[in-house]
Parts: C-alpha cells; sequence; structure tokens
C-alpha cells in the first residue's frame, strides 16, 4: 500500500514537470514592438564595493532610445566604501538609509523615491545586457503587466562548485518560468524584477511580512498575482547574470535563508508545489532507507528514481538549451546525488537556524 502511495506522488511530481518542460519548449520568445515606458531602476546595496564597478559599467552601456530612465542606489548601511564606488559619470541619485531596517526597506525607500510607474529591482552582483533595459521597457509597455518576473541566471565559473550551482540554479529558472508560463508563477527573484509602482503600491498595503527581513520578491508576487497580470519575460536580453558562490558554507548559508521565509508564505500554488517538490526528496530518501532495510523493494526504489531523474533531466535539457548552456548537463549525475540531501538538510536547518546574512541575523 506504501509503494503504491509513493508511487502516486511521484507520478504526479513527473506530469507537473512535463508540463512545466513543455511551457518552454512551445513559449515563443518575446518580440520587441518598439513600444517603450519610462523606468527607475532601484539598486539596493550593502557591502558590494567589488561589484559596483562592473555594474555601473552594464547600467552605462544600456542600449536606450526611445525612453527615460532613472537609477536609484539605495545605500544600506554599506561599510566598504560601496558607495565610494558608483560612478560619478553614470546619472544616478544615491540615498543612504536611516535607520538599521535592511533590504526590504532599502527597497521602499527607492519606491517612494521613484519618478516613474514602472520600476526595475536588480542586485548590485549582477551584470545585465546591453539591450536588459530596452527589452523590458518594451515588455512592460505592449503587454501591460503589472509584474514581470526576470530570468536570472548563475555564471558557471570555473569549479566544479560553480557549475553545479550555475545548473542547479537552472532548476529553479526552469520552475520559476514554467508555473509562470502555465499561468500561476510561484517564484520570482528580486535581482531582476519589474513591476508598477501603482501595482506594488496597492499590494504593500495588503502585505503582512513587514516583520521578515528577507522575501519582499515573493511576498510582493504573492499579493500582486491576486487580482493583477504576473508574467514571465521568455527573452534572452532580459536576462541578468551573477557570480556562484564560493565556498559551500556560503551556499548552505543562502538556501537556508531562502527556506527560512517559505513556512510565511500563504499563496496556494507555491504551498502546494513547496509540499509536493519536499515530499518527493523525502520520499526518495526514504524508498532508499527502506529498501536497505528490506521494509520495501529495491523495484519501489528504484521506479522513484527512475521517474524523479527523468523529470528533473527534461527541465533542465529543456532551460540549459534555452539558455545555450546544454554543457552544463555533463554534471547532472552529480547533481541528481547531492540535491535531495541538500534540500533535506536546509529546509530543517531553517527551522531552527537564522544564518548571518550581509553582517546581520535574520
Amino acid at each position: 500500500m506504501v509503494a503504491y502511495l509513493i508511487l502516486i506522488l511521484v507520478a504526479i511530481y513527473f506530469v507537473w514537470i512535463v508540463f512545466m518542460v513543455m511551457s518552454w519548449h512551445t513559449t515563443k520568445p518575446y518580440r520587441e514592438v518598439g513600444q517603450t515606458c519610462n523606468i527607475s531602476v532601484i539598486v539596493p546595496f550593502r557591502n558590494e564595493a567589488k561589484n559596483m564597478t562592473a555594474l555601473c559599467h552594464a547600467l552605462k552601456t544600456q542600449e536606450i532610445t526611445s525612453f527615460t530612465h532613472e537609477i536609484i542606489f539605495v545605500n544600506d548601511h554599506s561599510t566598504d566604501g560601496s558607495q565610494d564606488m558608483i560612478d560619478m559619470h553614470l546619472p544616478h541619485r544615491l540615498i543612504h538609509l536611516v535607520g538599521n531596517n535592511g533590504k526590504k526597506k532599502a527597497i521602499e525607500e527607492g519606491v517612494l523615491a521613484s519618478k516613474y510607474n514602472v520600476i526595475i529591482t536588480m542586485d548590485a552582483d549582477v551584470i545585465p545586457s546591453n539591450r536588459w533595459l530596452a527589452t523590458v521597457s518594451d515588455a512592460m509597455q505592449s503587454t501591460g503587466s503589472d509584474l514581470m518576473i526576470l530570468p536570472v541566471e548563475i555564471h558557471p565559473g570555473y569549479s566544479v562548485m560553480e557549475k553545479l550551482q550555475s545548473l542547479e540554479f537552472m532548476s529553479i529558472t526552469g520552475i520559476t518560468g514554467g508555473t509562470a508560463m502555465l499561468g500561476d508563477p510561484i517564484m520570482c527573484n528580486g535581482a531582476n524584477l519589474a513591476f508598477k509602482k501603482s501595482s506594488w503600491m496597492d499590494a504593500h498595503q495588503k502585505r503582512s511580512d513587514g516583520h521578515l527581513a528577507s522575501g519582499d520578491d515573493m511576498f510582493l508576487l504573492h499579493a500582486v498575482k491576486k487580482n493583477n497580470k504576473v508574467i514571465w519575460l521568455h527573452h534572452r536580453e532580459a536576462v541578468v547574470e551573477t557570480a556562484a558562490l564560493k565556498s559551500w558554507s556560503e551556499f548552505f548559508a543562502q538556501r537556508i535563508r531562502w527556506s527560512s521565509k517559505s513556512k510565511f508564505f500563504k499563496d496556494p500554488g507555491t504551498l502546494w508545489f513547496g509540499a509536493l517538490f519536499m515530499s518527493i526528496q523525502v520520499i526518495l530518501i526514504g524508498a532508499l532507507i527502506l529498501a536497505l532495510t528490506k521494509s520495501t523493494t529495491w523495484a519501489t526504489f528504484g521506479w522513484v528514481f527512475l521517474f524523479k531523474t527523468i523529470a528533473d533531466f527534461l527541465l533542465l535539457h529543456a532551460v540549459t538549451k534555452w539558455a545555450g548552456k546544454k554543457w552544463l548537463l555533463m554534471y547532472f549525475p552529480l547533481l541528481v546525488l547531492i540535491h535531495p540531501l541538500y534540500v533535506i538538510t536546509t529546509t530543517m536547518c531553517s527551522l531552527v537556524y537564522r544564518p548571518v546574512w550581509k553582517e546581520r541575523k535574520i
């Protein structure tokens, strides 16, 4: 009986992933139509001196034609001189946060200070393409979206660890874009996110996550999507790229931080998929333990492993093909071995451990 229940859950997971894979293969890339809108770009930062020069260069070299934009840097109590690294030849405004309130407050201050109704938030450690701003401006104007989920990728780097991070993050991109293309977006990333100021203001009045230090992006998505138009921008020029983390301790701290906010989510789609995703990881490890103790057959574990692996591979194949990085799939066998273990570990740790982020407990 237990074996049948396990296989049913795995079958549901497999079918759901296949639907997302189909959306990746059938959705046509967005085509610019020449309609643009003015944009406010908000960059909250804390101790990003090493990244500020590259970001400023990328922002200076944007291909901008028929629209106006502003760049608002919000300094969240940097102690490494990040604010001094901002290129003075880049037209911008600099806001210094008062009070120890963190990134969420930094974004709020930026939004309130913005001049235009269309806003993009980005992290200081990302690099956009030269047509990033023009592409987002065109898409926001032509689609009339209230919130637009934009792609984020991790640079593969040189080490195996960095390449594994890049490939693993492709799976997150697959779910982020796939669920949005299916009409029920459950994830987004504040490192590259566009929305209307009016929609943000309306959602801000209804949100109840003010006591949390992180999660500004996800809670905004969940509030906006209830009564507004949210889409995924399926366009390579909309991608921003960030560097992989250099140590496993940084990686685990990041994932624990991401997991720690999930217990406050109330969005049905996010909760449903989160429960299914976590169940599959537990089932896979559980089926292995039961097979080793002869409490169930190796066939049950084999079917669970096979269907989960095929589903994950199909999703990663679709996303890496779209990203032009199919070569990363050579690291898929290694990812298969470690993925369930760290997913379960970081989820359990998030229940009892408060990680340090930007020299703060969150």
